[in-house]
C-alpha cells in the first residue's frame, strides 16, 4: 500500500468524523499545507500519523490495512526486516563454518 492510499483513508475517515482536512491538521498540530504536502510526497511522518489516528479515534494500523485486514509493511519496514534476516543468516553461516572446522579436526581432515 502506498502513501497515497493512506492519504485517501485519512481523508475518508475525516469525512466520516465530519472533519475537514484543515480541522484535522489543526487538531494534529500541523498546517493544512503541511498535511497536504505529506499526502502529495508520500512522506507521512510517524508523529503526524499517530496524531491523525488519535484525532480520528482509530488505530494507526487502520491506514496500513488491506481490505482483508492484513497489514502492509512500509518499504522501510520491509528493508529492516530483510536486513535483520540477512544478519541472522550470516550468523548461521558462521556457526556452520565453525562446526565444519571442528568436524574436520575430529576426523583428521585439514581445514
Amino acid at each position: 500500500m502506498d502513501n497515497s492510499l493512506i492519504a485517501i483513508r485519512i481523508t475518508e475517515m475525516a469525512k466520516i468524523k465530519n472533519l475537514t482536512i484543515e480541522d484535522l491538521a489543526e487538531k494534529v498540530g500541523v498546517t493544512k499545507q503541511a498535511l497536504y504536502r505529506m499526502f502529495e510526497r508520500g512522506d507521512m511522518k510517524l508523529s503526524v500519523l499517530l496524531g491523525v489516528a488519535k484525532v480520528l479515534e482509530t488505530p494507526a494500523s487502520y491506514f496500513y490495512e488491506e481490505l482483508d485486514g492484513t497489514i502492509v509493511l512500509t518499504e522501510l519496514e520491509n528493508r529492516q526486516r530483510v536486513i535483520n534476516e540477512l544478519k541472522l543468516l550470516t550468523k548461521q553461516v558462521e556457526i556452520l563454518s565453525d562446526q565444519a572446522i571442528i568436524v574436520k579436526k575430529m576426523f583428521g581432515i585439514e581445514p
